[in-house]
C-alpha cells in the first residue's frame, strides 16, 4: 500500500531548472491524469546550465548544453495543466499564489540569467563539482 507523504490540502511546490524539468517532463501527463495538485516552478535559461557552468570551470567553454526556446505555458496546456509565465520579479509572488490556489497542476515559467554561475562557483571549494 502506498503511503501519502503530504496531508490532503497541503500546498506542494517543486522547483527545477528547465534542463532538469525536461528530464522528466512527461510525468506531467501522469500527474494530470491522476488529478494531482501541485505547483512546479521552472527556472528557464534555455540550457543545461548545471552542466554548462561546470564545463566552463573545467574546460573554459561549453559544449552541447543549449536548449531551444520552448513554450512552457503551451507545454502545460497540452497535458491539461495550467501554465503561467512570469515577466517581472513583481509578478512572481502573485503568480505563485495563483498557482497554489488552482486545483490540478500548475507550471510557472520563470526566465533567469545564470550567466555568472561559473564566476560565482569559482569561489567554491575545488572539489565541489566533481
Amino acid at each position: 500500500m502506498a503511503a501519502c507523504l503530504v496531508r490532503p490540502g497541503t500546498p506542494v511546490v517543486s522547483v527545477s531548472g528547465d534542463g532538469g524539468f525536461l528530464f522528466s517532463a512527461q510525468e506531467l501527463e501522469t500527474a494530470t491524469r491522476l488529478g494531482l495538485t501541485f505547483t512546479h516552478i521552472v527556472l528557464r535559461d534555455n540550457a543545461y546550465d548545471m552542466v554548462g557552468f561546470q564545463e566552463v570551470l573545467r574546460y573554459g567553454r561549453t559544449s552541447g548544453v543549449a536548449l531551444g526556446d520552448y513554450d512552457i505555458v503551451s507545454y502545460a496546456a497540452a497535458f491539461g495543466a495550467r501554465g503561467h509565465r512570469v515577466e517581472t520579479l513583481d509578478d512572481f509572488g502573485a503568480t505563485v499564489r495563483r498557482g497554489l490556489a488552482e486545483p490540478g497542476v500548475s507550471l510557472i515559467d520563470v526566465p533567469v540569467d545564470y550567466s555568472r554561475n561559473a564566476e560565482l562557483a569559482a569561489d567554491l571549494h575545488a572539489d565541489s563539482f566533481e
